[in-house]
């Protein structure tokens, strides 16, 4: 009788992929400052006592002029758009006399807004570097929103 042997090998491997996506977002701020400055003028004794009236009036030309018969002009204080007008001063206990004028904000309000695609910044944030074992050399120097395999 004959006697047949017979021999298999087994062999087995394993391997891993890790895909990872880097994302990268870039942020415009824009800051804005608003200054407001108030000033007080004390008048001269005798003098005719200029009008109060808001922050929107111009009253300078109000201010050093005795009565009888002192006359002001009183304008709009930008950013206020108006038609200037006169008023009169005949004693200085009564002050000037006058209305007016009708003043309108000129200031209009504007949005903008800047928006910055990913795929315009070279991502810098988020990838594996460091990780033991990953070999991130293939996500260097990719765009934001691009993928790439470690």
């Amino acid at each position: 009788t004959a006697s047949t042997s017979t021999s298999t090998t087994l062999t087995t491997s394993t391997s891993s992929v890790t895909s990872i996506t880097t994302t990268c977002t870039t942020m415009t701020i824009t800051s804005m400052t608003t200054t407001t400055t108030t000033s007080t003028t004390t008048p001269e004794p005798g003098s005719c006592l200029p009008p109060t009236l808001g922050p929107e009036f111009d009253v300078g030309d109000c201010y050093g002029k005795f009565p009888p018969g002192a006359v002001c002009v009183v304008q709009c204080t930008p950013p206020f758009s108006g038609t200037s007008v006169t008023y009169t001063c005949d004693s200085e206990g009564e002050g000037y006399e006058g209305t007016g004028p009708v003043c309108t904000t000129t200031t209009t309000a504007s949005t903008t807004t800047t928006t910055t695609s990913p795929e315009q910044s070279l991502c810098t944030a988020g990838l594996p570097l460091g990780e033991a074992g990953v070999n991130a050399s293939g996500c260097l120097g990719r765009l934001g929103g691009e993928t790439c395999f470690a």
